[in-house]
């Protein structure tokens, strides 16, 4: 057996047998977030990571305004699918990326110890036709006269990718909040990961906070109590990418071992609803990339 299907197996029978121990009792729905990303909102060139979106559905313990410390006593159910481009959106050769549908699903807890924020996770990632999200892209350029995907000869290859991952983060301040964390992956993407989230106001305090896996903006899937505010957010960070099956090593260019991100939005709560706008800058993911790129995020929910 390779060293990494061995890792990535362990780390997340770990993560699972840590989140199936000691459900509580008083399990109940908490509430939902969602967080989609676009690069037409971005640089507008339709190209590399140009579009997702995902669900998150909060379980557990009746919500008291701050994190547990039992591991499940918070659960988080999620839902993701992403579509990967190369430039222009036919284009093959050895110096373009291949065109890639994800999709995946899977559970991670939220949890706290010594007022250290833990997100620990397992999700079964689908990569390539299977997913079928190229079908929908295909419907989607059909209204808007957009390129079609390649041929399913000249996409990544179907397989299926279990991957764990853990983060860990500690916030600073009340009213303008620092929060650095650091965070590991294992799977379809394995990487470890330092950075760094700044809020300038309200947003997101009182609640549970899930972080986008593309742009890295936290969004919340427990709603914070309500109030009237406009909130700045930042953020960066950089990881050191082991390896990855968005760049098989028999196609297409050779993924890059540092990848940066830097992000910015704001959030107006106008009390029974709230919504969320920012751009995302995504440094260069491969050998030969002209560039990072700007994809738009946006998201946005109503309190029940």
């Amino acid at each position: 057996m390779r060293l990494q299907p061995a890792f990535s197996t362990l780390l997340i029978l770990v993560v699972w047998l840590s989140l199936a121990t000691g459900v509580a009792a008083q399990v109940r729905f908490l509430g939902l977030g969602g967080f989609g990303t676009n690069d037409r909102l971005g640089d507008e060139k339709d190209r590399w990571r140009t579009g997702s979106y995902e669900l998150t559905l909060a379980y557990g313990q009746p919500w008291q305004g701050r994190l547990p410390t039992a591991p499940s006593a918070i659960l988080g159910v999620r839902v993701r699918g992403e579509v990967i481009s190369p430039h222009p959106i036919q284009a093959t050769g050895p110096d373009q990326r291949l065109y890639a549908g994800v999709l995946a699903v899977g559970v991670q807890g939220f949890s706290s110890f010594e007022a250290t924020d833990i997100r620990a996770g397992a999700d079964l990632v689908l990569l390539g036709p299977q997913t079928r999200l190229d079908n929908l892209q295909r419907l989607i350029h059909k209204a808007d006269d957009g390129g079609n995907p390649p041929a399913d000869s000249e996409q990544l290859g179907d397989a299926l990718a279990p991957t764990g991952y853990l983060e860990l983060g500690r916030s600073f301040g009340q009213l303008a909040r620092v929060r650095p964390f650091v965070e590991a992956q294992a799977g379809y993407e394995s990487f470890a990961r330092v950075g760094f989230d700044a809020t300038l106001g309200r947003f997101g305090q009182g609640g549970l906070m899930a972080r986008d896996v593309l742009s890295g903006e936290r969004y919340p899937i427990i709603a914070t109590p309500a109030r009237r505010a406009l909130s700045l957010t930042a953020g960066a960070d950089v990881a050191v990418v082991a390896n990855s099956r968005l760049f098989p090593s028999a196609r297409g260019p050779d993924v890059r071992r540092y990848r940066p991100r830097a992000r910015l939005g704001a959030a107006l709560d106008a009390g029974p609803a709230w919504a969320f706008f920012g751009l995302a800058w995504l440094g260069r993911e491969f050998e030969g990339a002209p560039g990072g790129q700007r994809v738009g995020t946006i998201t946005f929910n109503v309190r029940f």
